[in-house]
This record gives C-alpha cells, structure tokens and sequence, in this order.
C-alpha cells in the first residue's frame, strides 16, 4: 500500500465520522499516528497492545445479563479492507503503517463490541464473523448483529431477526464513561431483541445445565463461554490457569494440531483464582523461580487474548513489576504494568531469566479496582505470585522445577522458553 492521505480520529471526532465512527474514537481516546489515550508510542506495536489493553478492561466490566434469550445470533464486523476503504477520512499525509494503526485500531473496537455481546450471554449462542460487507452477509442463525459501514455517512450498527423483513438501528450511549459503554450496548441490544419479538430460552437449556452436578448425565449441547490460557507445571501434562477461566466449566479443552484435547480438573482454588489441569499434551514443563521477585524487574507475559478473534498464535507483553502488593496491599498479588486482555488469565509471568514468578489475572473487575478508583488506571495490571502457585501445587503433591536466576535473556529469548509451555484453553459450560 502506498502511503495515503488519512484523518487523525481526534480531527475526525470534532467533524467528519458518523456515529459509530464516533462511538469508537470516543472508546478509543482518539490517537494521532502511533499515540493513543494521551501517550505517544514508538511503534504502531506498542500502541496496538494499550488499545488492547483498553477494550480489555472495557470487556471485563461485561457480566452476563441474567436469562438468554432464545436463538443464536451471529455479529459481523467490517473486515480491514472495508475499514480502510470506507471508514477512514482523508485528510493529511501519513504513512501506510499509520493507515494501517487506524484501521486495525477501529476493527480491535468493533470486535471488542462483537466480544462483549457473546460475554453477556444476551442470546442462547452467539459467532462473530468479519465480512467485507456486513449488510449483505446472511448467516444461518437467528439473529444478526451488523456495523454496516457503508460510507462516512452511514456507520450504525444494526439488530435483524431473521424472521421479519428489515433491521433496527442499535445506538450506543456516548454520555457514559466509556468504559461502562459496552455493557451498556449489550442491555440495549437484549431490550431491542425484545421488542422484535425475543423470548427468554428455556431453564433447560442454559440454567439447568450450569447447576447440574458434575457427575449427572448431561447430554444438552456445550457452547464455548470463554477462553484463556494455561501453562505446563510438571511432567504428566499438569497445568495451572485461573478458577475464573476453567474452574466451573463442564468441559476445558484445547487444540493441538487441529485435533482436540480436553483437560481432567484436578483440584481448583477459588479464593486464590487457580485451578490445576491434566491432560494429554507434550509441552515441556515451566520452571519456578527460586528467588522472590523484586520490584522494577523486567518481566514478560505470554497469553492468548481475544482468541478466536485476534491472532491464534500467543500474544507476548513486556513491562515491570510496578508493586509487589495488589489492590489494598494484597501480598498474594504483584501489581505489572505488562498489558494484558482476556484471554491473558491464566498465562505465565515470567522473568528475565524465563522462570516463571507469577500467573496473571487479566479480570480487573474481579479484583475491584473499579470500586476502589471509579475508573480502572490503562496498564495497571496483577499476577498471582509464584509462591501462592506452588503452595498450591505442594497441597496436590505435584511436583515442580525451580532454578535460581541466570543471567538475563532478551524478551525474544524468554518469550522462546515460556512459549514452550503455554497452550491456549477453552470452557465449555
């Protein structure tokens, strides 16, 4: 692509996009080149990650809104090329790879949005799907949920039931803070659905099945709620997550190959939000530091945000041990400032020397920092210390590496050594 003259989105908000163009720069922060949110980014990478890292917190504070209602519903987003072709305004000189920033910027928004409306459970099912033109796209299902981005006129998203001819306007309230915005939309997308005609599904179907004991026959179809990563912590294909991420779900599994595998769950931990897996892959164990960690070490995170979404390969963040106390001087907690997003839960810490210090919690909101603060700080961010990890794995007599620190790899190196060990992992309810 050569370079090509685009509308920084801050020039933009004050003129030219529509009201979802407006919506997603008003999520955003609205950035010029590589800055975003007020600070300036080296590259569009780094940036990217903090965009991430937003609409992350933005999808934490997303909660499941009571009863489903009946049917499956698809959303369709733009793809890149509609994006860069109808929803950027031309208007100063920049470079392709500014282009591209943008355009990737507006599509992370629209899939966070897309993301959130499967998190609150509004429909019995919900696949998101990207398209080139999303008005024209006719999926199988039910519902559909739809940015028709047509021109810098006309950027609106849109609820259709398949059943009745044309399509409802679904509006996003850009008086609230925006990071209550998404949880927002999705109650006023259950509250149009309704008005179309929606039904709440059956306690058979979604209820009955979530409070069923584990051991009863339980033959209704398993759907997909979240995803998250795990990592390998000792021979026999032991591994550690969240609770949040596999604790409670009727099935965990993951994919190797493009062949299934489905974990047991040995033991879980609520309170300290870790459970312990087993399952038959070939990966090769982690190594636990043997040292405390120290505050301003450089540490790495390797996780598998958005999966489904973004990249299918491991996202790796860098940053440093900001605290070595959480929320209300929580010990069991480091407080990073290494970007993370769901998906990340459950993911490694590691530090320079690719020992594993601590295991991250990408939820936020589970740690209450919104009630704490009204607001949740950009890069602000907590790990589950090694220490409360493998005194968890001393109570199921599992038993671990551990090695002194070594002289200090790169980021290239570690995320190398850690990869190794670190598999994305799906729950089933």
């Amino acid at each position: 692509m050569n370079a090509r003259r685009v509308a920084v989105p801050n020039r933009a908000c004050a003129a030219r996009l529509t009201a979802a163009l407006v919506l997603v720069c008003a999520v955003l922060g609205c950035a010029s080149g590589f800055m975003y949110d007020g600070v300036t980014y080296r590259t569009k990478g780094e940036a990217i990650n903090a965009v991430r890292s937003d609409l992350g917190t933005s999808l934490d504070m997303v909660r499941p809104a009571g009863t489903r209602l009946a049917g499956s519903a698809t959303v369709v987003v733009p793809n890149l090329q509609r994006i860069q072709e109808k929803g950027v305004v031309t208007s100063g000189a920049v470079s392709s790879e500014q282009v591209s920033y943008i355009a990737e910027t507006l599509q992370l928004a629209y899939f966070s949005m897309a993301k959130g409306l499967e998190q609150a459970e509004v429909f019995d099912s919900v696949q998101i799907r990207e398209s080139y033109d999303p008005a024209a796209t006719d999926p199988d299902t039910d519902w559909v949920v739809l940015l028709d981005l047509v021109d810098l006129n006309t950027a609106q998203w849109y609820l259709r039931r398949k059943t009745t001819d044309g399509r409802v306007a679904v509006p996003v309230d850009l008086g609230l803070e925006r990071h209550a915005r998404g949880l927002a939309w999705t109650k006023t997308v259950r509250s149009t659905a309704m008005s179309l005609g929606a039904t709440n599904s059956s306690p058979g179907a979604s209820s009955a099945a979530l409070n069923a004991p584990r051991s009863a026959p339980d033959t209704t179809p398993a759907t997909r709620v979240a995803s998250g990563t795990a990592f390998v912590v000792a021979p026999g294909a032991y591994l550690v997550s969240n609770h949040h991420v596999a604790g409670d779900c009727r099935r965990v599994t993951t994919d190797v190959e493009g062949q299934e595998v489905e974990f047991k769950i040995v033991s879980t931990d609520e309170k300290n939000d870790l459970v312990i897996l087993k399952g038959a892959i070939q990966s090769e164990p982690v190594t636990f530091a043997a040292e405390p960690a120290r505050q301003g070490a450089r540490v790495v995170t390797i996780g598998y945000p958005l999966r489904g979404v973004l990249a299918s390969r491991a996202t790796v963040s860098e940053g440093i041990i900001s605290n070595l106390s959480g929320p209300q001087n929580d010990a069991s907690l480091f407080q990073i400032s290494a970007p993370v997003q769901p998906g990340n839960s459950g993911g490694p810490l590691l530090d320079d020397s690719g020992h594993v210090i601590g295991i991250v919690v990408a939820k936020l909101d589970a740690l209450k920092m919104a009630a704490f603060t009204g607001d949740i700080p950009q890069n602000v961010n907590f790990a589950i210390k090694h220490s409360v990890v493998t005194a968890f794995l001393d109570g199921a007599g599992i038993t671990y590496r551990t090695g002194s620190r070594s002289t200090p790899f790169s980021t290239t190196q570690v995320s190398q050594i850690g990869g190794k060990s670190t598999v994305p992992i799906d729950c089933w309810r």
